[in-house]
């Protein structure tokens, strides 16, 4: 962050820069440059206290400033929408329909940014239904039995779970859900800010 000649400004910037973390990236990183090119203009060399504290008067508290560059994100609060969109994501109940109804909630809502809408989107297609049925179709194969003589039917064989499968089950079981608090989490920041 660029330093001014005055303690008072760069002490604003930073308040500035701290209350705008619930805006998106871009946003914020605009609504600071806007900021520091004001206080550039407004401030010469030699600028006493008074004329900074006037100058930091006529732009407000960070804060509002941070208000007033997004007016539409601070009266959304997180409800039902994004419960029902995170439930629908990580259930994929009725399936793969009520994973895509999630994902048109998730995009719906104003409370994500669009990377936390992204990560929402990655949230296994069809959620556990489909990966369910994934793995109840994966956990018996048919197949030859070695030594079985020729003209023997071969019976279906229940294949035990190795520890890859045992692995990615967990994994693939517990990331929607640490996908699903994060975005919770977010939406509640986000809402409140």
């Amino acid at each position: 962050m660029m330093t001014h000649a005055h303690p008072l400004a760069d002490d604003y910037l930073r308040r500035l820069d701290r209350a705008a973390r619930a805006l998106p990236r871009r946003e914020r990183e605009e609504l600071i440059a806007d900021i520091r090119g004001h206080l550039d203009a407004g401030l010469p060399p030699d600028a006493g206290e008074a004329h900074v504290r006037n100058l930091l008067d006529e732009l407000g508290a960070p804060e509002d400033v941070v208000a007033a560059a997004s007016p539409n994100r601070s009266t959304a609060r997180r409800g039902a929408r994004e419960v029902i969109a995170l439930v629908l994501l990580v259930s994929g109940f009725p399936p793969l329909l009520g994973w895509l109804i999630g994902v048109g909630l998730l995009l719906w809502s104003p409370l994500w940014s669009g990377r936390q809408k992204l990560l929402g989107i990655l949230v296994w297609p069809g959620g556990y239904t489909t990966l369910l049925g994934i793995g109840l179709v994966s956990m018996s194969t048919c197949g030859d039995q070695s030594g079985s003589p020729v003209g023997v039917p071969t019976e279906c064989v229940a294949a035990g779970p190795s520890v890859l499968t045992i692995v990615a089950s967990v994994v693939l079981f517990v990331a929607p859900l640490v996908v699903a608090a994060y975005l919770y989490r977010a939406a509640g920041r986000r809402g409140g800010a």
